[in-house]
């Protein structure tokens, strides 16, 4: 028998760090989203690098995005909903549950 693969799509997928219910209008909105941040980002880095490098618009990575929330300058955070849990001490679970914390904090 083949197994399904497992989904994060719609009202009963367990996403254990995101209260937002993931469905293909959200990805799509959510791509598009991010595709004109980063024409714009683009736009802006071919005028003039040393301003876009500046004034960001769009940061990733989680090192990028703490700083980002830290200083209050995140709009919005989007995270992919698979990401592998782990355990350990001030592992990748502890970095995104500060990040989401901090960023309610400060009404992101």
């Amino acid at each position: 028998a083949k197994q399904q693969p497992h989904t994060y799509m719609g009202p009963d997928a367990s996403i254990r760090y995101a209260e937002q219910v993931i469905s293909p209008e959200l990805n799509a909105s959510v791509l598009e989203c991010i595709s004109e941040l980063k024409r714009f980002q683009d736009r802006a880095y071919a005028k003039d690098p040393i301003k876009a490098k500046m004034r960001r618009r769009l940061v990733f990575g989680l090192r990028e995005v703490a700083k980002a929330v830290q200083l209050k300058h995140a709009k919005a955070i989007v995270v992919a909903p698979n990401i592998e849990q782990t355990e350990s001490e001030g592992g990748l679970d502890d970095v995104l549950g500060k990040i989401i914390e901090d960023a309610r904090g400060n009404g992101t």
